[in-house]
């Protein structure tokens, strides 16, 4: 930061002034040709200067004495001229502006278009130019006998001292701020005049012409603001306001404070408010206005229109109101509306406790009386209608014929039926006197279980809720809005009409013959059944088991279809433009016109059924059943046409996928980019199903000769192999749920996975590199695993096979009773379960490894179990047969039941065959080691055993069965509990000393015994 003094009697030339900088130029000192430029840079003047340029944010003061001459203001610089202070011949350029404060002196400045200057009250300003785009901002006050007249685009604005010289060039703009009009003083704006913060003082006047703007005013008592120009901000009124429009300030306020007045004022934004002693005449409320009456306030003859909104609070007072085409009138607590005018589309709104008079409701207009509003002398003419809620109170209501009263939130329980009707001779109801031919309609209704609702000619139900209960709909009436819950139903009858129904779960809605519906919304579980000669149009179908059911003769216009939704058009039926998208599913028996089939939507034309004209987009699916018709179909690019039911013919090669160029198939025209698909298609003998990237075959049959192959990108689903087909997986290609009969086969290359095989008889290889996952095998049935391949997840049952080769590898294998898994050499096996029945046989070489577990069924294992692998004995039964024990390196867990064996297959049983039993530390595990003299087989078992627990005994066939009878828990502990105080036996004694002082029970009597006799109390 740097400061700069030019002291007095010195000239300083060329000075720059950078950011942060001071220059200080004192009196009787000069400065030329000064350059202050950059934030906070300034220059303080109480000598002279001439020629500066103030720029780049920085600013320059005049002060008392202090004389500027020819400066230069731009690009965000600014000068003050203060009090006693004075600039000659000033030029404000864009984004500069200048300040006169009051006593301060400008003249000869021009404003140029971006600039501006603001002259403060007691400011004097000569000669001064603003031209087109500046703009200045002046504070005056008009006073008693000046009638000032403020335009833009004029030559000089004269006649205030304070405005003598002012200038405003074509396309300036000229605002005022803080303007006062004293008493007998007039103001009058012109279009595109601004005036900001004014005060209109008793007996002064200003006038808004259109076109200008006045903000935050102020009317005192006596004092007037008048004319069609705009009001923004805060208008304070306690004189007089006419004529003026809030308009273009959402926040914007006009208050009627006590003794104001406002007349002929059009709010088309913010609140008109009338408060307490004021008063509001012939008022213009718009869409976006509001006009408040608070207590003691009073309005007459407002008009309320296009979605404006009169309200009246305790105490208010509104009278001979207009309402229309979308204003509302609400009359809360307390207050008063007399001799309205509600026309159509307008609203009045009678709340608890506020009170309506002399009302009268032309045709398309309501007057809604909520419960305890009070509604005297209301008038309801034809067209016109009056919702009534429980506990209004109604005098002197007269409905007219072709009006309607509307009952509100009625319930209607089981056993009763309401009728929504035209009365045939004068009737009362709830206080109204319904003429011949006046209409009783109902409002949020709700029919319970049992009950009826019934709307007959000329009548109308809106909002009414089936909760198990009907409605019924006779010519000539009409049900808007109702919703259909779970198990009510919306019966149409000829003639009869329904706008906008909505059918949610367990629901039910019928067009009859003749009768009409009209934008119905069809939720998850909810059904609209279109009958012969009746009409559906734009109905929205969405959600779970949602339907639209099109009966012969029954017709559906314009129907979307979306989320699970569907739409069934039966043999007879017709439907046009529907739309089936996310999800949706149209199934045509019937004729469907013009149907568009976009994204995850799909329709499908059964037998007998047509569709015309349709236009499937990418993502959408049109099925052509065999016996379905298509005709000027169109097929965009990455859309689907699927045909269903074909037959492949011997050398005849049909081929899924997308099609290469603009491709003609039936009544359809694929584009470039559309994919064919194949539904239940029959692939004779020699005939070939090829399915390439992007297709897709699902159901499709593969007769003795005939081929399917799915090539990378393809799928196929549900494929049947029968006796002599072959369906081939290749690299990338899947599928889904094929079943190979006998003779069939299925074969899986490289990089290829299927999913869900069933093999009832046939085949199923798997070459290396290929996956099977879940493949289930019956009776007869093979799954051949080759080096290099893997299979998942396998069921085999009676009398399946599953073989694996060398290099082969299958995971979670689960054998049923009579299914066999066979390991051959190189091949490995893990995580296999073995039920009752079922067998599982490594051959030597093969591999077991995870944790095998034996439920009954058996393992014969002549090859190696790797170290980490279990083999878990569950339930009863299961043998474990090992041929080479040596190779075993795995844990057996869970041998507790005689029923459960071991099978040492190359041991020969004899009586000098011995089994021992080592306890690893803590007692969880240990080795249980069998010998016959010639061999040694040592296998770690998890649990806790004693050598006593094991019994040898000779195998079914030959070997050595390794038994462990039912645990003796109780003896085990006991002696467990006896060791523990130090008791032993002789060594190899087998038995152990008498306990040592012993008496009573145990004198003289060994442990063992005592074991003994523990054990066969249990």
């Amino acid at each position: 930061m740097t400061f700069i003094t030019v002291s007095s009697g010195v000239t300083s030339s060329g000075l720059i002034v950078s950011s942060s900088d001071e220059l200080l130029v004192l009196p009787g000192g000069t400065a030329i040709g000064t350059l202050v430029r950059g934030f906070d840079a300034s220059e303080s003047v109480f000598g002279v200067t001439s020629g500066d340029v103030i720029v780049d944010y920085g600013s320059a003061y005049v002060g008392s004495g202090g004389v500027v001459s020819g400066t230069a203001i731009r690009s965000g610089g600014g000068a003050t001229i203060d009090w006693g202070g004075s600039a000659d011949g000033v030029t404000v350029e864009s984004g500069g502006a200048a300040y006169l404060e009051n006593g301060g002196i400008i003249s000869g400045a021009v404003i140029r278009s971006g600039g501006s200057a603001t002259i403060d009250a007691g400011g004097s300003a000569t000669a001064v130019k603003v031209l087109s785009g500046g703009w200045a901002d002046i504070d005056l006050t008009v006073s008693k006998g000046q009638n000032l007249g403020v335009s833009v685009g004029g030559s000089a604005v004269t006649t205030a001292t304070t405005l003598s010289g002012v200038t405003v060039s074509s396309g300036g703009r000229l605002l005022f701020g803080a303007a006062t009009v004293l008493g007998g003083g007039t103001l009058t704006l012109s279009s595109g005049a601004v005036v900001y913060g004014a005060t209109v003082l008793s007996g002064g006047t200003m006038t808004l012409s259109s076109g200008s703007l006045a903000v935050d005013v102020n009317v005192s008592s006596g004092g007037k603001l008048d004319g069609p120009g705009e009001l923004e901000g805060y208008i304070d009124d306690y004189g007089q306001v006419s004529g003026a429009s809030l308009e273009g300030d959402p926040e914007a306020e006009l208050v009627v404070e006590s003794g104001g007045a406002a007349s002929g004022v059009t709010v088309a934004d913010g609140d008109l408010i009338v408060g307490s002693g004021g008063t509001a005449s012939g008022t213009m409320v718009g869409s976006g206005g509001v006009e408040l009456v608070e207590s003691g306030g009073v309005t007459t003859g407002a008009v309320v229109s296009s979605g404006g909104s009169e309200q009246v609070q305790f105490g208010g007072l509104i009278s001979a109101a207009t309402i229309s085409n979308g204003g509302s009138l609400t009359i809360s607590q307390g207050g008063s509306a007399g001799g309205t005018t509600v026309s159509s589309g307008g609203y009045e709104v009678v709340s608890s406790g506020g009170v309506a008079s002399r009302t009268i409701v032309g045709s398309g207009g309501y007057e809604v009386v909520s419960s305890r509003g009070v509604a005297r002398g209301t008038t309801i003419n034809s067209g016109g209608a009056e919702v009534i809620q429980g506990g209004a109170v109604l005098g002197g209501v007269t409905v007219s014929a072709g009006g309607s009263l509307d009952l509100a939130s009625s319930t209607i329980s089981s056993g009763v039926t309401s009728a929504a009707r035209a009365v045939g001779a004068a009737t009362t109801i709830s206080g109204a006197t319904l003429s011949s031919g006046a209409l009783l309609d109902f409002l949020d209704a709700t029919v319970l279980s049992g009950g009826t609702l019934s709307v007959s000619a000329g009548a109308a139900t809106s909002g009414t809720t089936l909760s198990g209960g009907e409605e019924i709909v006779s010519s000539g009436g009409m049900a808007n809005g109702t919703i259909v819950s779970s198990a009510g139903a919306l019966r149409i009858s000829s003639g009869g009409l329904a706008n906008g129904t909505t059918v949610g779960s367990g629901g039910f809605a019928y067009v009859s013959s003749g009768g009409v519906a009209d934008g119905s919304i069809v939720r998850s579980s909810g059904t609209l059944t279109v009958s012969s000669g009746g009409e559906a149009n734009g109905t929205t179908v969405v959600g779970f088991d949602g339907f639209e059911y099109v009966s012969s003769g029954g017709v559906a216009s314009g129907t979307v279809i979306s989320s699970d939704g569907a739409e069934v058009v039966l043999s007879g039926g017709v439907a046009s433009a529907t739309s089936v998208t996310s999800g949706g599913d149209e199934n045509v028996g019937g004729t469907d016109s013009g149907a568009t089939i976009s994204s995850d939507g799909t329709e499908t034309v059964l037998v007998g059924g047509t569709v015309d004209d349709a236009t499937v987009s990418s993502g959408g699916t049109l099925v052509i059943s065999s016996g379905g018709a298509d005709s000027a179909v169109t097929v965009s690019s990455g859309g689907i046409l699927a045909l269903a039911g074909g037959v492949v013919s011997s050398e005849v090669t049909s081929t899924a996928g997308p099609v290469g160029s603009t491709t003609t198939i039936g009544g359809a025209t694929l584009s470039a980019g559309a994919i064919l698909d194949f539904v239940n298609e029959t692939v004779s003998s020699g005939g070939r199903e090829l399915v390439r990237s992007g297709g897709v075959s699902v159901g499709a049959t593969i007769l003795g000769g005939g081929a399917q192959t799915i090539s990378s990108g393809g799928q196929a689903g549900g494929t049947m192999v029968l006796s002599g087909g072959v369906e081939r997986v290749l690299s990338g290609g899947v599928a889904i749920l094929t079943t190979v009969s006998s003779g069939g086969q299925e074969v899986v290359w490289s990089g290829a996975a299927v999913i869900g095989t069933t093999i009832h008889g046939g085949v199923e290889r798997v070459l290396s590199g290929g996956v099977a996952i879940l493949t289930t095998v019956s009776s007869g049935g093979q799954e051949v695993v080759w080096s290099g391949a893997t299979a998942n997840g396998m069921t085999i049952l009676n009398g399946g096979i599953e073989r694996l080769l060398a290099g082969a590898v299958a995971v979670g294998a689960t054998l049923s009773s009579g299914g066999h898994e066979e390991v051959q050499s190189g091949g490995m096996a893990s995580g296999a379960t073995i039920l009752g029945g079922g067998i599982l046989f490594v051959s030597s070489g093969g591999t077991l490894a995870g944790t095998t577990t034996l439920a009954g069924g058996k393992a014969t294992i002549s090859g190696a179990v790797a170290a980490g692998a279990s083999i878990v004995f569950s339930g009863s039964g299961g043998v474990l047969a090992l041929a080479d024990p040596s190779a075993f390196a795995g844990q057996i867990s869970g041998l507790t039941q005689s029923s459960q064996k071991i099978d040492l297959t190359g041991f020969a049983y004899s009586a000098g065959e011995t089994v021992s039993w080592s306890e690893a530390t803590g007692n969880t595990s240990g080795t249980l080691t069998v010998t016959d003299g010639a061999q040694v087989a040592s296998l770690t078992l998890l649990g806790d055993y004693l050598t006593s627990d094991f019994t040898l005994s000779r195998a079914a066939q030959s070997g050595t069965y390794v038994v462990d009878p039912p645990s003796l828990a109780g003896a085990h502990a006991f002696v467990q509990a006896m060791a523990s105080l130090g008791v032993t036996g002789p060594s190899g004694s087998g038995g152990l000393n008498p306990i040592s002082g012993g008496h009573g029970l145990f004198a003289n009597a060994s442990i063992h015994t005592v074991a003994n006799r523990e054990a066969r109390s249990l």
